[in-house]
């Protein structure tokens, strides 16, 4: 094994305590350590310029000073924008000045003290026949219809959203589609609960164009439109009645030997989906517990970047939608209270986690990954390799990796902690 070029240990260090356990570091690398890299490099036949070798005396002062801290950081560090400083001139020294916050000092409760709910219900005959005739709706026939819209009918609309203060175009959509609710029901388009809607549309048949006034769902430009109500024109541009598929048919689609197998298909099917889900509240009563009275903020450059994440997402979104950029100005100056006290939140959860996490001693493991992976796919009627990569190619490989690493901590804290079940329905 070669011998390092230099002992780091001759590195000169010096750590100024910030606000927020964030530091501020100079880090100084003497002359003659330069010199010695530069030599090696030479000698290794590996050529450099002046920028590469200063982005490499960077990284080794990056590294010592992370090597001396009592704890890895949480969020790492924060290098000049500007990039590395210039190599220095020879027999001078080179220094850099960074950010590198400390791993967070804060006691948490005793899972022992904590009581956690675990939601409970019975699939009974009822939830698996309200599934199976969901299902004989999705497998249907569907054929156009002229008539009126009735219950169970699937309607395809355009639906264009304008400014009540000069009637511009907001936003606009087009083959928005979902299934008519029965009386009292309220309609999904594209999988977004559109309230009052159904009302609206009650009656209309392919190719009426009304317009109303209705509140926006905040799934619609990222909830930037606020609660008030904004004039609405939504046409319907296809219906379709559905005649529900048979038993048999479902069967023989599904793959059944029978009848009651499928049914028995079915019930095991909404078991597994409501244990995910009671799996889901638990964490998140866990957490939310852990997190009441938590004494930690994170560093402000921390929150900055994460809010800075958020508003390009916002700005694509609404831009996917059809939105301006005065649109997206008008939502991120809408949102910014809230965003801020969002990320503030997920950050100290953030800490929490990787706090736990190293007390606990929680391995992680891709096949951990994949499990999770596998176990949503199925939930949504996926392949686990085409969810992966809808994940991946929207940046959320990650939420899920923290997804498993909070249910392997929520199994350790429910051996300690009491446990109270409570009806599922209660909590709606």
């Amino acid at each position: 094994m070669q011998t390092p070029a230099i002992n780091t240990d001759e590195i000169r260090i010096n750590v100024e305590p910030l606000d927020q356990f964030d530091q501020k570091v100079t880090a100084v690398m003497p002359a003659h350590c330069i010199k010695q890299i530069l030599d090696r490099l030479e000698e290794g036949k590996m050529k450099q310029d002046d920028q590469q070798i200063a982005q490499l005396l960077t990284n080794i002062c990056v590294e010592e000073t992370i090597g001396r801290q009592e704890a890895p950081p949480l969020w790492g560090p924060a290098l000049p924008n500007s990039g590395p400083p210039p190599l220095p001139a020879d027999g001078e020294d080179f220094q850099i000045e960074f950010r590198l916050d400390h791993f967070p000092e804060f006691k948490l409760p005793e899972f022992s003290s904590l009581t956690v709910r675990k939601p409970v219900r019975e699939i009974d005959a009822a939830a698996v026949e309200f599934e199976l005739t969901s299902q004989s709706l999705e497998a249907g026939n569907h054929a156009p219809h002229d008539g009126p819209v009735e219950p169970n009918d699937r309607i395809t609309c355009s639906l264009t959203i304008n400014s009540p203060k000069d009637d511009s175009v907001v936003a606009s959509f087009t083959d928005l589609a979902g299934r008519f609710p029965s009386p009292g029901g309220h309609l999904l388009l594209n999988g977004i609960l559109f309230p009052g809607l159904s009302q609206v549309l009650q009656g209309r048949s392919k190719g009426a164009s009304i317009s109303t006034k209705l509140a926006v769902p905040r799934k619609i430009l990222n909830g930037t439109l606020g609660d008030q109500e904004y004039p609405i024109t939504v046409t319907v541009t296809e219906v379709e009645h559905t005649t529900p598929a048979s038993i048999d048919d479902l069967t023989n689609l599904y793959g059944s030997p029978s009848e009651s197998v499928l049914r028995k298909q079915i019930r095991t099917s909404l078991e597994k989906r409501f244990e995910f889900e009671q799996a889901m509240f638990m964490t998140e009563d866990l957490f939310h517990q852990l997190l009441e009275s938590l004494d930690y903020t994170p560093p402000n450059r921390i929150v900055n970047s994460l809010l800075k994440t958020q508003a390009e997402n916002i700005a694509k979104k609404i831009k996917d939608q059809g939105g301006s950029d005065q649109d997206v100005q008008a939502a991120l100056e809408r949102e910014r209270p809230a965003a801020q006290e969002g990320a503030v939140v997920a950050l100290r959860r953030r800490a929490v986690i990787a706090k736990l996490r190293k007390e606990l001693s929680v391995g992680l493991h891709e096949q951990n990954v994949q499990d999770r992976i596998r176990q949503l796919a199925s939930l949504q009627n996926k392949r686990p390799e085409d969810l992966r990569k809808e994940l991946v190619d929207a940046g959320l490989i990650g939420s899920i990796t923290e997804q498993v690493v909070e249910a392997k901590i929520t199994e350790l804290a429910l051996t300690q902690a009491s446990i109270v079940e409570v009806d599922a329905d209660s909590l709606q």
